[in-house]
């Protein structure tokens, strides 16, 4: 019997925000940042994405050749307006046996692996019936009656003796990301939650979810900053492809017929930057011009390599060269000749106007086109340059 069974429902519906489970979030699909979690958690043996939708199911395709992940496609019948969360864990759960299940929901995306399993710890530790997570809560709350509007009246504290903050009594509230629940408990009780109910708490930014379009961008700010920050004790490469990339795709030509490239000069300063920090900088290139010459020798780039149509290969050889490992690497590309990287360890990002099976794969989709500065973004976010 498979021991922790992580469940995330992604239903396709969604009046708020169309989609919302699959919208981009700080350079990936928002569903992409729980399921990471999930996977990446030692405590988790199985991920299972339920959902009712194709474009989800799409959107999810990077996680299919991962051990533990698969993916449940929820009925209709489970995907109403009406139809709790419960009702889609039945569906699943009546008929796939476990020890465990961790509910986790999509919309808090600041969830990661080291606190599932804490939290797992925890709970079988306390041999509790279930556990949430929760964040912690400062607030003094007010109520108002509905047929006295004027005699609003505080529900966890005396107005008449306010206590100071710091000596408030320590509340919580629930925030969403995660339960956990034996299964045996949850099919006999048909609920997420059973007494004696444990917490384990998260950091107040944890019950900060996103509900509505004004809920994405602070969110967006901080998981740009602490997803790409984790990289600068890690990458010891930056490589890129070139079209598409440092150039917006155009082809230019002058009035001899001569073929002409648009750079972005902050890409420049992004290599001058990576050099800085220690890294080895490459562009690999299925094009061979002297325009890709001339670009690589103005940018000090240490590695140019064109023609090429095994892009990994080529990366392979200049980590075994530099004697560095492939997850050491930064990779930017954009269109079907970089899949092969992109399917590998190396950290990819892409521009927002990366073909699709590139976005769909990439680790973090930059903010802009390509040509117009997508090294430079990721390269200022990593080292916190301002």
């Amino acid at each position: 019997m498979v021991k922790n069974v992580a469940f995330i429902p992604l239903r396709g519906g969604s009046k708020a925000i169309p989609l919302k489970n699959i919208i981009p979030i700080a350079g990936k699909p928002l569903c992409h940042w729980a399921i990471e979690a999930a996977l990446e958690a030692k405590c988790i043996d199985r991920v299972v994405v339920s959902t009712d939708s194709h474009a989800i199911e799409k959107a999810t395709e990077r996680f299919k050749g991962h051990s533990k992940f698969s993916l449940f496609r929820r009925s209709s019948l489970h995907a109403q307006d009406h139809s709790s969360t419960e009702d889609a864990m039945l569906e699943y759960f009546e008929d796939h046996l476990c020890q465990n299940i961790v509910l986790i929901q999509a919309t808090s995306p600041i969830l990661t692996s080291r606190e599932l399993d804490h939290a797992m710890d925890k709970f079988e530790r306390l041999k509790t019936s279930s556990l949430l997570s929760v964040a912690p809560f400062k607030r003094f709350i007010w109520t108002e009656e509905r047929d006295n509007p004027s005699a609003a009246k505080p529900l966890n504290y005396d107005f008449k003796k306010r206590p100071l903050r710091q000596k408030f009594h320590r509340q919580y509230v629930e925030n969403g990301a995660f339960y956990i629940i034996g299964h045996q408990d949850f099919i006999e009780t048909k609920c997420r939650l059973k007494d004696p109910v444990s917490i384990y708490q998260m950091s107040e930014l944890s019950s900060y979810e996103i509900d509505n379009p004004e809920d994405i961008p602070p969110l967006e700010k901080y998981l740009q900053k602490t997803t790409l920050r984790k990289l600068s004790k890690k990458i010891k490469l930056m490589a890129t492809d070139m079209d598409g990339v440092l150039t917006d795709s155009g082809m230019y030509y002058d009035q001899q017929g001569n073929e002409l490239k648009k750079f972005n000069t902050r890409d420049g300063h992004a290599f001058e930057i990576a050099r800085k920090k220690g890294l080895i900088t490459a562009i690999i290139t299925k094009e061979e011009t002297q325009i890709a010459q001339k670009r690589a020798e103005k940018i000090r780039s240490h590695y140019l390599h064109q023609g090429i149509s095994n892009k990994l290969k080529v990366l392979e050889d200049i980590c075994k060269q530099e004697g560095i490992k492939t997850q050491e690497c930064l990779y930017f590309g954009d269109d079907l000749g970089d899949l092969d990287i992109f399917d590998s360890e190396a950290f990819c990002i892409c521009p927002q106007d990366a073909v699709e099976v590139i976005r769909r794969k990439a680790d973090y989709i930059s903010s802009q086109k390509g040509g117009h500065g997508v090294l430079r973004e990721a390269i200022d976010a990593i080292y916190s340059q301002h």
